[in-house]
């Protein structure tokens, strides 16, 4: 069941219209149109090494000297959105082959479109803002025995404890979508795949600012005529030179 404590860090009166921008492969983005899937990928395979540092300890040591493996971790699966609308970080990191396409949709139909998959199966979704702390203050929740004792149950908790991380990221504004996969706790697979309508999820598209304006029109003709997207499909005007006369 959906309540309060699937959202973190959000006030679901305020901000679950609030646009957020991910930045995918054009590829990518062009085999979630045909597959109508979005695909989340374990923690572990985020790039900051810090990510997970709780639900990735092999074991904790309690009051009671027991030690226990967190065996949750590996049924977790999340995908990174932002807040920032653009910026050349956005580009240069995420589109390092100057070949990706933004999108924008809200923390509403982010989530919506999880939940769904979520009723289908058996699981638990999360969204949530990203909470910027000081490395220290990190390292205190690891010595925290009460708060490990609850992290080792409560799935909000675990949850809770990938929505933390170091301060020198706090320019990225990141919410990200979580997935606690109950369905198939075995699983070894990395990557989650759910069912989504993409027409529906993205309401805009944009295109690197450094791809050829050539490319441009044709990717753009491919996801009008062929695709069928109805929504704006642009490109980023970020390194565009302005022209001082009109100024």
């Amino acid at each position: 069941m959906i309540n309060e404590r699937n959202y973190i860090n959000i006030d679901q009166d305020r901000d679950l219209d609030t646009p957020i921008y991910r930045v995918y492969n054009s590829n990518w983005l062009l085999s979630m149109f045909t597959k109508n899937e979005n695909v989340l990928v374990k923690p572990s395979l985020w790039d900051d090494p810090f990510e997970n540092f709780i639900l990735n300890t092999a074991a904790i040591k309690l009051k009671n000297q027991a030690r226990f493996d967190l065996e949750a971790r590996n049924q977790y699966y999340g995908q990174c959105w932002s807040l920032i609308e653009e910026s050349d970080a956005m580009w240069r990191i995420y589109s390092h082959d100057k070949n990706g396409i933004k999108v924008k949709t809200t923390i509403r139909k982010l989530f919506s479109s999880l939940k769904q998959s979520a009723n289908d199966l058996i699981g638990n979704p999360f969204i949530g803002k990203v909470k910027y702390l000081h490395i220290n203050l990190l390292k205190q929740r690891i010595m925290d025995e009460s708060w490990l004792e609850l992290e080792s149950f409560s799935y909000e908790s675990q949850a809770t404890s990938l929505m933390f991380k170091r301060l020198e990221f706090e320019h990225e504004k990141e919410v990200r979508l979580l997935f606690r996969n109950s369905f198939d706790k075995n699983s070894n697979s990395d990557l989650y795949h759910y069912k989504i309508d993409p027409h529906d999820l993205f309401e805009e598209i944009v295109f690197d600012p450094r791809i050829s304006y050539e490319i441009f029109e044709v990717y753009k003709s491919f996801l009008k005529e062929k695709i069928g997207y109805k929504q704006p499909i642009k490109q980023s005007e970020l390194y565009k030179i302005p022209d001082l006369l009109d100024l």
